[in-house]
């Protein structure tokens, strides 16, 4: 426990520095003041050797904003095209691998800002490496919103949430993130988790930032 306080008073210091040089990352013209970043993982299921997804989501451009999207762990190739002018816009995700695999794991993610609740994938294309047209349901496919910094899972964003990555990093197994942790932790989204994440959720929470 002394080691963490110890950790948490050198994030402290590092955070009352950056804003000393006011470093605030802003938001973009459709986002602004403070706002949320959700992540929507699309996690395939053991044995559903998944070769074809799409998946479209309508969004107000007013509000929420495109952020990122990247491939997953079961190869392959996830592309998003973002279409639409104006206040609305639309996402269309598209994936293929034509050597799927029978292991769980993910197609890739696309990551939002926003300062409204959650976007509802819907799902268009669901096809296995037979050709056979499978059903969107929890056998086969999640698409799992992730509000990134909640690392405890409480719905919040918070000092919290530090914490338990630093407590996480000591080796602690009474501390081990959960799954939906692990991938809310990365805020930064250099695919690990580290004490700079900690230190961008209680900038966060301090105020420091308006969002990851």
């Amino acid at each position: 426990m002394k080691k963490i306080k110890k950790i948490l008073v050198s994030l402290t210091a590092a955070a009352v520095s950056a804003a000393s040089l006011c470093i605030v990352p802003s938001a973009s013209a459709g986002v602004s003041g403070k706002y949320r970043t959700y992540s929507y993982y699309f996690k395939a299921e053991s044995n559903t050797y998944i070769a074809t997804c799409k998946a479209e989501v309508g969004y107000d451009t007013g509000n929420t904003e495109f952020y990122r999207s990247s491939n997953g762990d079961l190869g392959g190739r996830f592309s998003v095209s973002n279409t639409g002018s104006g206040v609305t816009k639309k996402i269309t995700v598209n994936y293929s691998n034509s050597s799927p695999t029978k292991d769980a794991g993910y197609l890739g993610y696309v990551t939002f800002k926003t300062t409204t609740a959650p976007l509802n994938f819907d799902v268009k294309k669901l096809v296995n490496d037979r050709g056979n047209n499978l059903t969107f349901d929890d056998e086969n496919i999640k698409i799992m919103p992730i509000l990134m910094g909640d690392v405890n899972n409480d719905g919040r964003v918070e000092i919290a949430d530090a914490t338990l990555i630093l407590q996480s990093l000591t080796g602690n197994s009474a501390y081990q993130l959960t799954e939906p942790g692990k991938l809310a932790a990365d805020v930064n989204f250099d695919g690990v988790v580290t004490k700079e994440d900690a230190l961008l959720i209680q900038q966060l929470d301090a105020g420091m930032i308006n969002g990851f």
